[in-house]
């Protein structure tokens, strides 16, 4: 019901507004898994592997004589102008189409990198090098997301994006573990960090030809003046889906920020457990679910993952031991390997065709701002009333986001379902009448 709805309304919308949509709405759907996604995924895997090198930018910080504190702004920072620079590189991806915006982000990207070999102290420049990269790394996300599902049937869109993500998992496998190896095999000093930040940029110096081999026949759109910003915004607002992706960002700081942390309060002796359960579980789910959101609908695959990630929060309760971790490992990578495809793509879907990478960069952005806002928030509750209230917290903030969404669901289909039934009854009216 909610994919066949979202079909009718982007349609409508292309022919009310005026503008070339992105894609022809005639245009014939694209093999799914076709060279050029395997490709693409090729891409991401590199990309990916690449990024999570950069777990270690807090070494690189303290290499430099700063504090978990310096490192923490930094990287606020970096992801603070990550959003605001999305929704501008959705607005020119709509009329200019995602090529050059996806071969300049990751150029930006491997600029980034490299700049940081030049830093040898704290200042403005490691806080630029830092915008940059992370400018570039949001950029290219946002338009291998658009550029995925264009030419693709709506209700298999959240499985394509499914699908390229298990690249992202393997990527976020490899990358620490070569990290590890590089520190280990380099002698101390700046060497380990020529060698972490230069492999970094040489991967995606490679994604960026990738890049343009993907988007070597992409069609820009015919020219035409963009709207307000804000007055699409409004317009087709995505609704309570946003608060949705906010929660998925607030719930990835905990194993990614804090799980060190509760693992010396708890007294454990390590995290292998739960990182070695959490992949293989959202890997597991992406190839054998990939199919699970056309079936029973995004929005109901949205409200499964979000109870999964709840769940995991409530686990870290009793856990005593380290084999205990691998129960809040398995729901949180079942709940985000349901949540990531299904939430960028009914965000996105929101909007017409003519103003999808606006809407795939707007929903990617909430998911970046639950990361920003959400560390220094569980920090706080943590360091005034423990990690017992961090995860109460957190639970009740998930809950609530899942009430609400389920709520907007509800109304939603009821509505499609009154309307449905009223343009039945007009059309049997007509027949009488004739």
């Amino acid at each position: 019901m909610e994919d066949r709805a979202s079909v009718s309304e982007s349609a409508g919308e292309a022919k009310v507004g005026g503008a070339v949509p992105t894609v022809s709405p005639s245009a014939a759907p694209r093999s799914l898994y076709g060279s050029m996604f395997w490709t693409a995924f090729v891409a991401n895997f590199l990309l990916t592997t690449a990024n999570s090198l950069s777990f270690r930018f807090a070494d690189f910080v303290d290499f430099l004589h700063g504090t978990a504190s310096d490192a923490g702004l930094i990287v606020g920072v970096g992801t603070g102008a990550g959003i605001g620079l999305r929704l501008w590189l959705g607005r020119v991806i709509d009329s200019q189409g995602p090529r050059y915006v996806w071969a300049g982000s990751a150029l930006a990207s491997v600029a980034g990198s490299l700049a940081f070999l030049t830093i040898d102290s704290l200042g403005p420049s490691i806080y630029a090098a830092r915008i940059v990269y992370t400018c570039g790394v949001a950029g290219m996300f946002s338009c291998s997301v658009f550029h995925l599902c264009t030419d693709v049937p709506t209700e298999r869109r959240a499985e394509l994006v499914g699908t390229l993500g298990v690249s992202g998992f393997l990527g976020m496998m490899i990358g620490p573990r070569l990290g590890d190896w590089m520190f280990e095999l380099a002698p101390l000093g700046m060497t380990r960090f020529v060698l972490l930040f230069s492999t970094a940029a040489a991967m995606i110096f490679v994604y960026f030809w990738l890049v343009l081999y993907l988007t070597r026949h992409t069609p820009r759109p015919a020219p035409h003046e963009p709207p307000a910003l804000a007055r699409v915004l409004v317009q087709y607002w995505p609704g309570w889906i946003v608060a949705v992706a906010m929660m998925m960002g607030m719930a990835l700081v905990v194993p990614t920020t804090f799980l060190t942390r509760f693992r010396d309060a708890r007294g454990l002796s390590g995290l292998a457990t739960f990182f070695w359960f959490y992949a293989p579980t959202a890997i597991l789910m992406r190839v054998f679910g990939r199919h699970l959101p056309e079936r029973i609908g995004r929005r109901t695959a949205a409200l499964v993952g979000m109870g999964f990630l709840a769940s995991s929060m409530i686990m870290y309760l009793w856990i005593d031991s380290d084999w205990q971790l691998a129960f809040p490992a398995l729901a949180a990578g079942t709940g985000h390997a349901l949540l990531f495809p299904s939430v960028t793509t009914l965000g996105a879907d929101a909007f017409p065709e003519r103003h999808r990478a606006t809407g795939t960069t707007l929903i990617l952005g909430f998911l970046d701002f639950g990361m920003m806002w959400g560390a220094p928030v569980l920090g706080a509750v943590i360091d005034h009333w423990g990690f017992d209230a961090m995860f109460a917290v957190s639970t009740a903030a998930i809950v609530a986001a899942t009430i609400g969404f389920a709520g907007a669901s509800w109304l939603r289909s009821r509505r499609a379902a009154a309307a449905e039934e009223s343009a039945e009854v007009a059309g049997e009216h007509e027949l009488g009448e004739w």
